[in-house]
């Protein structure tokens, strides 16, 4: 690995570790043992670090977005795609815990950060449209509409309230407990399958939080 991937791995472990604010270059560069001055070879700052760790986030998230939800028919595939693009969203987790201040203070990450916000409603959207097809969600447009924003901010802001009130958790409970969360927005509008969903969805979270 050269030295410049570490020096990425290196911020994006202490920045999920610290928070954003806490953490400087030099915090960086001692952590990996190399002088200030080899990293500003590689990266003059925080202020490139930053930018560089969020392109690859959006890079990977764009790849789950677009092929992910194709052809999901069960209860378990949904399950499964929220599940990945939480988890992707936890391992750059610094950047959604503090995401007003980061976009405030980062520019240049606002406008990416909107086209992948779009992405993500392009997704759910998607993938609710799906359901619609298969007979498994009955919705007029305006609910619609209404049901894709509201799990664009459970997917967008789930780690706020994880924050906020300091739940100390691990994080596969976490992303499992939010997946529960965000499906069961779907269930009042399954009709009278929304019992049997709503209990196949309680069962996964049984499942998956059960010790291993």
């Amino acid at each position: 690995m050269n030295t410049k991937q570490r020096i990425l791995n290196a911020a994006l472990t202490l920045l999920n570790e610290e928070g954003e604010t806490a953490i400087s270059a030099v915090d960086i560069a001692n952590a990996l043992e190399i002088s200030p001055g080899n990293l500003y070879y590689h990266f003059k700052g925080k202020e490139e670090i930053i930018p560089a760790l969020y392109d690859d986030f959006e890079e990977e998230m764009q790849i789950i977005l677009q092929s992910g939800h194709k052809d999901m028919r069960s209860i378990e595939d949904q399950w499964i795609f929220a599940y990945i693009v939480l988890e992707e969203i936890w391992d750059f987790r610094f950047f959604y815990r503090n995401l007003d201040s980061i976009l405030d203070r980062y520019p240049v990450l606002a406008p990416k950060f909107k086209r992948l916000l779009n992405a993500k409603r392009k997704a759910i959207r998607t993938n609710l449209n799906n359901l619609i097809r298969l007979d498994y969600l009955h919705i007029d447009q305006v609910l619609l509409n209404t049901l894709v924003e509201q799990n664009l901010l459970c997917f967008t802001y789930w780690l706020n309230l994880q924050e906020i009130e300091k739940r100390d958790i691990p994080a596969q409970t976490a992303i499992h407990q939010s997946v529960f969360q965000i499906m069961t927005l779907s269930v009042p509008y399954m009709g009278e399958a929304g019992f049997n969903a709503l209990q196949g969805m309680q069962a996964l979270l049984e499942k998956n939080l059960a010790p291993k």
